[in-house]
């Protein structure tokens, strides 16, 4: 009876750690999913599913007012453009595509407003790029022409 018993308590010890060990390692799985959900999380917000350009341009709007810039005036820029150079650039999956917009701001200001507002345009927690930026000097401003890029992640039918 006593080795009987000896031989049970051992095999049970052996099923109680292997399922100690499947615990931990569903544990571990758990939390490498909740990173990866907060990693999509951040990434759709840099990268969302729609464009909503015209929620990012009163974005930039917003900003523009809080730096003090003056003659603030926003347009979307040929998308048609911004989209073909992308595409020389890198090939795309035909499934999923990171489609740029752009947005051209023209303003005025002094030098270090227009620092502070391209500071704060790069704060936004969208992804945008600025791919260009002209400064000319005008009437006790700088007149600056900027170009900003933002993407947005579209996922088309495969065929």
């Amino acid at each position: 009876l006593t080795i009987a018993l000896a031989g049970y308590i051992g095999m049970r010890a052996s099923q109680i750690t292997r399922l100690r060990q499947q615990v931990s390692a569903l544990e571990a799985r758990e939390v490498r999913r909740n990173a990866d959900e907060a990693g999509v999380a951040v990434l759709r917000i840099k990268f969302p599913e729609k464009a909503d350009v015209s929620s990012f341009v009163e974005g930039l709007y917003t900003l523009a007012q809080a730096s003090g810039l003056e003659n603030v005036e926003i347009t979307t820029v040929d998308e048609h453009k911004a989209r073909s150079s992308k595409k020389r650039g890198a090939q795309q999956d035909s499934a999923t595509l990171l489609v740029p917009y752009r947005v051209k701001i023209s303003c005025e200001g002094k030098y270090r407003i227009l620092a502070q507002y391209l500071g704060r345009v790069h704060d936004v927690r969208r992804y945008n790029k600025v791919v260009s930026f002209d400064l000319k000097p005008g009437e006790n401003t700088i007149k600056a022409s900027i170009i900003v890029e933002i993407m947005s992640f579209e996922v088309q039918n495969a065929t």
